[in-house]
Order: structure tokens, then C-alpha cells, then sequence
């Protein structure tokens, strides 16, 4: 008979030499590759990239931390993934031998979610009990526990790798009806109900990537944060082009990484979408009032003159200054619903 100890040793030499492997095994692999930020590493399937980060914090810290970043904490949705996770964070030779993924109690005893909405398809429990309602990895032995959801840990979040279209035949359009603002003649004819006005949302054939409990309108797709949806009617000037996306309680698109640009020619059927990069009279400012950290003019646009509205053209992902009465389709963006 083997006594405890002797077990608890087997086990941790058992441990020792499968990280080990996992390691050498890493070392094979691309750890940064081109679509993914320095220092994280791809997944399995070349679609996201899981970044390791140090700070502790809480389950819900950490995860608001992540989507600041256009991030989520990361799903781990198959024994690839696990150990790919398990052997950066232990590389990473931290403190704390316990980090947050993105696993939580539904609610319902026993039942367990990816808070970013992948099917619950694999699971690498240590085999305890009980502990909390957030899950945990160890980074030596890759097995997961329930841990207390206000307990400080380090994190992994995972990122969407640089986007491209699907070859597969997109969805049907979805046609959705919504009131349009109120625009008045001379009184008393003022009406005081707005009219309801039909917009046919495009199919869209990129890819959809939600985060923690997060909720898009049908037909829009998810980045990060953001819904994002390219409407190709009805066409109209930049004033039409807000009033579509107010419409849609949403507002004229904001683009604040190259990222996020290819993602909207991605949604793009037609040449041309207005964006919400507008000359304020001294300067350009996005019209939702976020900061600009990022630009993609093409070169000679851009400049103080009467051109002081501005599209998105899809070939080439630039942007372009144009006449505010020129009539395009328009990019609207809303923040995803908790």
C-alpha cells in the first residue's frame, strides 16, 4: 500500500513532469503571433489571444478589467486551450498559484457557465467542492475550483485575433421597424407622433464575439464592448445617417483601433459608410464624444475645408473627407447590454 505521502509525492512528480512537457511544448509555439499583442499567447484555434495579468483583483474587477480592453475573461474551451493557459501563466512565475478564468455559477446548483456565452463543452475540476460561486486555474497542476467571487487573483483575459470575413453564405437580412425623429413644418401641421420608418439591417458574415452576459440586437455583430452594424438603407446625408443610428439606439460609429476598423469593412456591403469622425470647426472630434486614438485617413483627407463629414471605404479600410449632404449608408455602434 502506498502511504499518504508517498501519494502526495507521485502526484507532485506526476504534476512536475506534465508542466514540463506543457513547457517544452509551449516553446514550440508562436507566442506572440502577428494578430496578437506582445506578451499573449494564440489559442488553440487561432482565434483569440489570452493575455496573462498580474494585478489581483476581484472576479467582477477583473472582469470589467478585460472589456475595458475590448477584452473577456478567458473561456477555456478544450484541453489545448487548459494547457496553453496553465503553462504562460506559469512562465509568467507569479506569486499566487490561483487565477481567475471566466467560469461562474448560473445560479442553478451544479450548473456552470462561460460568462462569454461558449457552450460548456469541457471542464478540468480538481475534484473539491463547494468554495464559491467564480472558478479558478492552478498553474501547476491546470485543474480548476470554485473560489469566493470577491477574492483578489490575477486573470487571464482572452482577446479576438485580427478579424476576416467567413466564406460561408451569411444570415437573411433582418428587418426591423423603428420611429423615426420628429421633423416638423410649418405649425399647426406639426405631427406628435414620429413615423415609424423600416430599415433592413445586412446580413452579416463576420464573425460574433460576445462578452460577459452581454446582449446585441439580431442582425448586429460583437466586438469587444461594441455592437456594431453597417445599414445600407435607407441612404441619406450625415444628418439621415445620425438619425438612422438614433434610431436604432445607437449612435454614428466611434473607430478607436485598426481592429475595429477591419471589423467595420468587414459588416460593409456597399463602397461607402459614413462614420462619426466630423470637423468641429477647429478640429475633428468623434460625434459621441470619445477619445480619438485613432486615426486612417487617406493621405491628402483630413484637412480643414468645406468636406467636414467623413466615410469609411471598404476596399481599403481608409477614411475619407466628404460633403455632409453626399448620401451613403451608415456605421452605428452601441455598447453591448448587461
Amino acid at each position: 500500500m502506498v502511504n499518504t505521502y508517498q501519494s502526495q509525492s507521485i502526484d507532485a512528480t506526476f504534476s512536475g513532469m506534465r508542466l514540463l512537457l506543457l513547457l517544452l511544448g509551449l516553446s514550440t509555439m508562436h507566442l506572440s503571433n502577428a494578430a496578437c499583442p506582445p506578451g499573449s499567447i494564440e489559442s488553440d484555434d487561432g482565434k483569440r489571444c489570452f493575455m496573462f495579468i498580474r494585478t489581483e483583483m476581484s472576479f467582477a474587477e477583473a472582469s470589467n478589467f478585460c472589456v475595458m480592453f475590448r477584452a473577456q475573461l478567458t473561456s477555456v474551451v478544450n484541453e489545448a486551450d487548459n494547457n496553453r493557459i496553465q503553462a504562460t501563466v506559469y512562465m509568467a512565475q507569479t506569486d499566487p498559484i490561483k487565477f481567475w478564468i471566466g467560469a461562474a455559477h448560473q445560479g442553478i446548483q451544479g450548473t456552470w457557465i462561460w460568462i462569454d456565452g461558449s457552450p460548456w463543452d469541457y471542464e478540468n475540476w480538481d475534484g473539491t467542492t463547494g468554495g464559491g460561486g467564480c472558478a479558478v486555474m492552478d498553474k501547476v497542476s491546470g485543474t480548476w475550483s470554485a473560489q469566493g467571487c470577491s477574492e483578489r487573483k490575477s486573470f487571464v483575459c482572452e482577446l479576438l485575433v485580427a478579424l476576416e470575413c467567413l466564406t460561408t453564405d451569411p444570415p437573411p437580412s433582418t428587418v426591423i421597424t423603428t420611429l423615426a425623429p420628429l421633423t416638423c413644418p410649418a405649425c399647426p401641421e406639426c405631427p406628435t407622433t414620429p413615423k415609424p420608418v423600416t430599415t433592413t439591417l445586412p446580413p452579416s458574415n463576420c464573425p460574433v464575439i460576445s462578452i460577459p452576459n452581454s446582449r446585441c440586437p439580431i442582425g448586429w455583430a460583437v466586438i469587444g464592448a461594441e455592437c456594431f452594424i453597417a445599414v445600407d438603407q435607407p441612404i441619406g446625408s450625415y444628418n439621415v445617417a445620425i438619425s438612422t443610428c438614433t434610431g436604432l439606439n445607437s449612435q454614428i460609429a466611434s473607430i478607436h483601433s485598426a481592429q475595429e476598423n477591419e471589423f467595420s469593412t468587414c459588416l460593409m456591403k456597399a463602397p461607402e459608410y459614413w462614420i462619426g469622425f466630423k470637423w468641429m470647426g477647429a478640429w475633428w472630434s468623434w460625434v459621441d464624444g470619445s477619445k480619438i486614438t485613432y486615426k486612417n485617413w487617406t493621405p491628402g483627407f483630413g484637412s480643414a475645408n468645406n468636406k467636414q463629414c467623413s466615410y469609411i471605404n471598404k476596399t481599403d479600410g481608409k477614411w475619407y473627407s466628404a460633403l455632409c449632404n453626399e448620401e451613403r449608408g451608415v456605421i452605428c455602434k452601441k455598447a453591448v447590454a448587461f
